[in-house]
């Protein structure tokens, strides 16, 4: 932020804080009521994205301003921006997987197949993507020429040796947590949504340690993903 600039050193947010506070604004909106929060959302300028992420939320405030106001030019971003990425076949590889940037493929996938199925279960009128949506996550689970499961634990070919400190230690104490460590990890990390391809090629993965790219896991590269799982099994 402008207040602490040194923590951008650590963390830096490349789409700046903007996006953070509409999508603040909104969602006080939607539990207050309040317009004052409506108002904050609406007056800071909105885009269309390419992404929706830890760093970028635009999409999902244009989703939520487009639900709550019923107003054309939000519903027209929100479309914009699901129809741009699921409908593109010029994004996608050979397997169907919509990709963005190299860093968590996988979690980029599924976070832009949660929000648009989020804005179709809402009524956002145009965004009708439940189709390519639902490829992703079944990408995800071993849906594609790999037979491959992007989930640990998962299916009959999953990743052995997610980039994870603790899944990778045989032990406690010295020694025991070495990253070149050879073999599967051994403590299976039951659930957890690895990064992916690294390119727009299927097969631009590889299930090493030490490939932070390809195999690190975070909590924000499973929250995408099961969140539209929730979506797509409650409208089972």
């Amino acid at each position: 932020s402008d207040s602490i600039p040194d923590a951008a050193n650590f963390y830096n947010s490349w789409s700046g804080f903007q996006d953070e506070l509409a999508w603040g604004a909104v969602w006080l909106y939607r539990a207050t009521k309040d317009n004052t929060y409506l108002n904050k959302a609406k007056a800071i300028n909105l885009y269309t994205p390419t992404e929706f992420s830890w760093d970028n939320k635009m999409a999902g405030v244009q989703i939520l301003l487009a639900h709550v106001t019923k107003e054309t030019g939000y519903i027209q971003n929100a479309r914009n921006f699901c129809n741009n990425l699921l409908n593109d076949n010029n994004r996608k590889t050979n397997d169907g997987l919509v990709f963005i940037q190299q860093w968590g493929s996988l979690r980029h996938a599924s976070n832009v197949a949660f929000a648009c199925l989020a804005g179709q279960a809402l009524g956002i009128p145009g965004i009708s993507t439940k189709v390519p949506a639902k490829r992703q996550i079944d990408y995800i689970l071993g849906d594609n020429s790999r037979k491959f499961s992007y989930l640990v634990g998962f299916g009959k070919s999953y990743p052995k040796k997610p980039h994870h400190r603790g899944a990778s230690c045989a032990g406690v104490g010295v020694g025991q947590c070495d990253i070149n460590r050879p073999g599967d990890n051994p403590k299976v990390l039951m659930g957890a949504l690895v990064g992916g391809p690294k390119a727009k090629d299927d097969n631009a993965y590889s299930d090493e340690r030490n490939d932070y790219i390809c195999n690190e896991v975070t909590t924000d590269y499973n929250a995408g993903f099961q969140s539209a799982l929730a979506v797509i099994l409650s409208d089972c």
